[in-house]
Parts: C-alpha cells; sequence; structure tokens
C-alpha cells in the first residue's frame, strides 16, 4: 500500500517568524525566483513548509561558508544578524 505524505503549509505569519527578511524581501526575491513561491489555500497565501527549510538550510549554507568554503567551523563575521549566527551555530 504506497505512502502517502503530508504536506504541511504555512502563513505569512509563520513564514516572517522564520525567515530573517522583511515581507517586501521576500516578495522581491519570489520575482526574481529565488524564493519558494506561494500557493492559495483559501484565499491566503500558504508557503510549504518543506521548501521553506529547504531555502533556509541552503541560506545557512551560504551565509556560513561564503564562496562554497567546505571548511569544519563557519567563517564568523561580525555583521551577521542574531538569525544568521543561531543558524551557523547550528
Amino acid at each position: 500500500m504506497p505512502q502517502s505524505t503530508i504536506i504541511r503549509y504555512i502563513d505569512k505569519r509563520q513564514l516572517l517568524a522564520r525567515v530573517p527578511y522583511s515581507y517586501v524581501t521576500i516578495w522581491k526575491r519570489m520575482k526574481a525566483g529565488t524564493f519558494p513561491a506561494p500557493r492559495v489555500l483559501g484565499g491566503k497565501n500558504v508557503w510549504s513548509e518543506e521548501e521553506v527549510n529547504a531555502y533556509l538550510a541552503s541560506l545557512a549554507k551560504r551565509d556560513c561558508y561564503p564562496d562554497g568554503a567546505k571548511s569544519e567551523r563557519p567563517i564568523i563575521r561580525e555583521r551577521r544578524s542574531p538569525a544568521q549566527a543561531l543558524r551557523c551555530r547550528l
């Protein structure tokens, strides 16, 4: 019997709590195709939790290891937001 996959969606409020950007920045990145596009569910925009988590994981790798550097320890920058610093420590 095939396994069914449950797709979880998050709304704008939940998205803004997870992503270190304002909604305007998110909107610009969606238009540029670099941020996951929303779906309309019940007249509201919602995002796939899996897609947002994948985006955040790629963002953490890019912020912690610029230029694709593969070192054991992340590069620490002084001008890092608290959200970025937290992601690099995880």
